[in-house]
């Protein structure tokens, strides 16, 4: 595990920093998953809606962004999404890191559960989530698709 990562809230500044981080990231997935993911279409007045509607946390290594993760502060729940971790600095714990900000932001909120999408296709990312307490709760199917194409996924945040 890295341990010289600091984890921090973006601004409405930072939306072209978010943006790049994203794409990069993503990157190994296009053309891999059908259908092809949304992240490829965002832009930054999106990830200016999308922290808008609750905030997004930056992985720094010393000076240089090396992740992020977009989330929603719903009803009862926050949306965790677009986990992004560029790809010289995965295994290194940082994802874990990001979304144990989250659990901590949606337990300063008193929401009581965490919830995300993730692709049927991507096991890797299916097991990690599980490694961190996620339980698959429902398939969903892409619209013109005949098959579950992604999962829900949930967990319940217990107060610190």
């Amino acid at each position: 595990m890295t341990t010289n990562i600091v984890i921090t809230p973006a601004s409405e500044a930072d939306a072209p920093l978010i943006l790049a981080t994203v794409l990069q990231a993503f990157k190994s997935l296009e053309g891999v998953i059908n259908p092809p993911s949304s992240v490829f279409k965002e832009t930054q007045e999106s990830i200016l809606a999308k922290l808008r509607l609750g905030g997004v946390y930056l992985a720094y290594k010393e000076s240089q962004v090396v992740g992020c993760v977009l989330y929603e502060i719903q009803d009862k729940s926050v949306y965790l999404g677009r986990l992004s971790v560029i790809p010289e600095y995965r295994q290194q714990g940082i994802a874990t890191q990001l979304v144990h900000a989250v659990e901590q932001k949606a337990i300063d909120l008193e929401k009581s559960q965490i919830n995300l999408y993730v692709r049927i296709q991507l096991i890797q990312n299916q097991n990690f989530f599980k490694s961190l307490g996620f339980r698959r709760i429902a398939e969903h199917t892409h619209e013109g698709f005949s098959n579950p194409t992604y999962i829900s996924m949930m967990k319940d945040l217990e107060r610190r």
